[in-house]
């Protein structure tokens, strides 16, 4: 059975679980805070294109954002692009 693919919001948000700066208390990813981390570590992605990518207004990420998002939040590219994963790397995100 092939896997399930998960989408961008659900890949960032599982890899950004380790970032606390980038949760609200209420435990909500803020993608205003995350846009500031992306920024912070080199890789500028602003707000209002996060917000689009997590809302499924954007078909896939750019190779900008997936090359930012990788170097960032150290989430493998293939990953990123849609590529079949492992069903343990499957089950280490979902889980």
């Amino acid at each position: 059975m092939p896997s399930k693919r998960l989408t961008f919001s659900e890949i960032v948000s599982a890899a950004a679980k380790s970032v606390p700066e980038v949760w609200d208390q209420d435990g909500k990813l803020n993608l205003a805070a995350l846009a500031r981390y992306y920024k912070k570590k080199g890789f500028p992605i602003t707000q209002p294109t996060l917000h689009r990518l997590f809302k499924g207004k954007h078909a896939e990420p750019s190779t900008r954002i997936i090359d930012a998002t990788h170097h960032v939040l150290r989430i493998p590219r293939g990953l990123l692009r849609g590529e079949s994963m492992t069903p343990e790397l499957e089950r280490l995100l979902t889980d």
